[in-house]
């Protein structure tokens, strides 16, 4: 993303329109300046953005979306923005070395738990294919490790693929 661009315009609504609640159910409390695909840059909530989210929430009452469904796709918005803040990182050997082989560090591990239990995922299950890649040869299914590089190109296809599937219901 180019400096000073805006990601996908809902999410700068959600922080300027939702309040401290529903921001803190979805694990957004720490704001715009917390996330990896907003920049992680510090951005003050915009009035513009406050009511377009209320005239966006207004648009879904309209179309029969009902509260639970309304916090549903906030809950996959959420869960979008979680998945960008999962980091890959070399696996460091016994030797100290590093091999090419991801995993993900320490500190995305919160993200993770968050962004699944969002989407209503096993963590492991969503964590191994970030890592991994399935190979199928002569009946055979193999397991092969993903660089950070592939981990991380995984991690956002997963991402856009979750934020796409809001405009297919």
């Amino acid at each position: 993303q180019i400096e000073g661009e805006r990601n996908y315009h809902i999410f700068y609504q959600l922080f300027s329109g939702a309040d401290e609640q529903v921001l803190e159910k979805f694990g957004l409390e720490g704001g715009i300046a917390s996330f990896r695909y907003l920049g992680n840059r510090a951005t003050l909530k915009s009035r513009r953005d406050a009511s377009a989210f209320v005239e966006t929430m207004a648009c879904l009452d309209q179309i029969g979306v009902s509260e639970e469904g309304k916090n549903e796709v906030l809950g996959i918005i959420a869960a979008v923005l979680h998945l960008g803040n999962i980091d890959f990182e070399l696996v460091k050997t016994e030797g100290g070395n590093s091999n090419e082989n991801a995993r993900m560090t320490d500190s995305s591990a919160e993200s993770l738990r968050m962004a699944c239990f969002l989407l209503g995922l096993e963590e492991s299950k969503v964590s191994e294919a970030m890592l991994t890649k399935l190979l199928t040869i002569g009946g055979k299914t193999i397991h092969k490790p993903q660089d950070v590089a592939q981990a991380s190109d995984k991690r956002d296809a997963f991402a856009k693929l979750v934020y796409s599937s809001l405009f297919l219901w």
